[in-house]
């Protein structure tokens, strides 16, 4: 690998690059996924807590 780095310094550091930018648009995914479900639960509790408050006010339990 190094002899190659050596003789082919700009294929390499496209290689390199490339690989990076694959790598970095897979965990960029998989961040974008976790963000996304944190934003749904966020949601559904946000709902829930809607929902008990109205439920306390109106004197609603259970």
């Amino acid at each position: 690998m190094t002899h190659f780095a050596r003789q082919k310094e700009t294929l390499f550091a496209e290689y390199i690059n490339r690989k990076n930018s694959i790598e970095l648009r897979k965990e960029i995914n998989s961040l974008q996924r976790e963000l996304d479900t944190s934003k749904r639960r966020d949601d559904e509790l946000t709902a829930l807590f809607k929902r008990l408050y109205e439920d306390n006010v109106l004197g609603q339990h259970g």
